[in-house]
C-alpha cells in the first residue's frame, strides 16, 4: 500500500514542481537605491518594498514592478518567464507543472531599474518689481 501512494505521488507532480518549486526568489536594485518598488501580479497579489530587496514571487503569474523615488521619474519593468526545462523532462507528467506554475523560470534573477531624473518644475515668477 505504501509502495502504492508513493508510486501515485511521484506520478502526479510534475517534474519542474518536485526540482524547482513554484517560487522563485528575485533581487530588485534601483539607481537611486532606497527607492519603493511595487510589485503588482496578475493573480491579485502586491508587494511593497523598499530597495534593494529580495522578494518570493510565485512563477506562474506575471509580475510588473513600478519604482518611484523623489526627484526622479518612476520606471516600470515586468519580470519575464521562460520555460523551466525540468517541465519538458516531465513528458506528459508536466500537466501539474503548468497547473503549479512550475513550468516557468523568472528571468531575470536580478532586476535594476533606473530612475531619470525629474525635470526641474518651471520657476515661479512674481510680479516684476519695475525701478521708476
Amino acid at each position: 500500500m505504501r509502495r502504492t501512494l508513493t508510486l501515485a505521488s511521484v506520478l502526479l507532480v510534475g517534474c519542474a514542481t518536485v526540482v524547482s518549486g513554484n517560487v522563485q526568489e528575485v533581487e530588485l536594485r534601483s539607481q537611486p537605491p532606497g527607492a519603493q518598488a511595487v510589485i503588482r501580479s496578475n493573480d491579485g497579489l502586491v508587494q511593497e518594498v523598499t530597495t534593494p530587496a529580495k522578494v518570493v514571487l510565485r512563477t506562474g503569474p506575471t509580475h510588473v514592478v513600478t519604482v518611484s523615488a523623489p526627484g526622479y521619474r518612476s520606471a516600470t519593468a515586468v519580470v519575464g518567464k521562460t520555460i523551466n526545462w525540468w517541465a519538458i523532462l516531465g513528458g506528459p507528467l508536466a500537466m501539474y507543472d503548468w497547473v503549479s506554475g512550475a513550468i516557468y523560470d523568472l528571468d531575470p534573477g536580478v532586476l535594476e531599474l533606473r530612475l531619470p531624473p525629474a525635470p526641474p518644475e518651471a520657476a515661479t515668477t512674481g510680479p516684476s518689481e519695475g525701478k521708476d
